[in-house]
């Protein structure tokens, strides 16, 4: 192995900082996350067909994923969806895409934030101690 070949395949030291590395955490878990928090709502609205509905959803994300191997194949960009919706629509709908992609990470953003905050009551409620916000300042 040459040196120029062992440098690829090394680690660069401190080739990450500490707020990348978080990131990268949540980036790994957030899937697993997602899937525990949207079985227990799926199984309240459709209760015994959770696994129909988990099959269709997987068709469908299979879709989505053929098209973005198409798109690729045509004009590959880091821009993803926004690249791809300018050069098939224009910029116009690529604008609006942009901005609704940006809303769905807000609005993912913040239901992740409310999952926790559950999950957090239902852990504090287990050991029977004020559950929410206004009771514990109340209780001050």
């Amino acid at each position: 192995m040459s040196i120029k070949e062992s440098t690829f395949n090394t680690l660069k030291e401190d080739a990450l900082n500490f707020l990348e590395v978080v990131a990268l955490s949540v980036a790994i878990i957030a899937p697993t996350f997602a899937m525990s928090m949207n079985v227990g709502l799926m199984a309240q609205q459709v209760s015994f067909s959770v696994s129909t509905v988990f099959f269709i959803s997987a068709i469908l994300v299979g879709f989505v994923t053929l098209s973005f191997i198409k798109f690729n194949q045509y004009f590959s960009s880091a821009g993803s969806v926004y690249t791809f919706i300018k050069k098939s629509w224009g910029k116009n709908a690529a604008s609006v895409s942009g901005w609704i992609l940006s809303l769905a990470y807000l609005c993912f953003a913040c239901g992740c934030s409310c999952a926790f905050g559950s999950l957090c009551s239902n852990f504090i409620q287990h050991f029977r101690c004020k559950s929410s916000m206004a009771d514990f300042c109340n209780s001050m």
